[in-house]
């Protein structure tokens, strides 16, 4: 067996983990994605429409949220 054809042979065997692998992590990407979506509406509402007090939980909740985007795409930003 040359080591041309083991190579092909390991990337066959390696190719259903990659996908499943991909796959998680752009549901990973879709779910957060969907959290920053909702609470950019919501929040406005809530503190608009509905009078809600605008506290410091807020500011902390938006910089934790910052954080994992940032943490999440940093590859796609940043190019590591």
């Amino acid at each position: 067996m040359t080591a041309e054809r083991a190579y092909e042979d390991d990337a066959r065997f390696a190719n259903p983990a990659d996908h499943h692998i991909a796959h998680v992590e752009q549901c990973v990407h879709d779910l957060i994605l969907q959290e920053i979506i909702t609470l950019s509406v919501f929040a406005p509402f809530a503190i608009f429409y509905m009078k809600e007090r605008l506290t410091l939980d807020y500011l902390w909740a938006s910089l934790c949220l910052a954080g994992v985007v940032f943490f999440l795409f940093r590859s796609r930003w940043v190019g590591t």
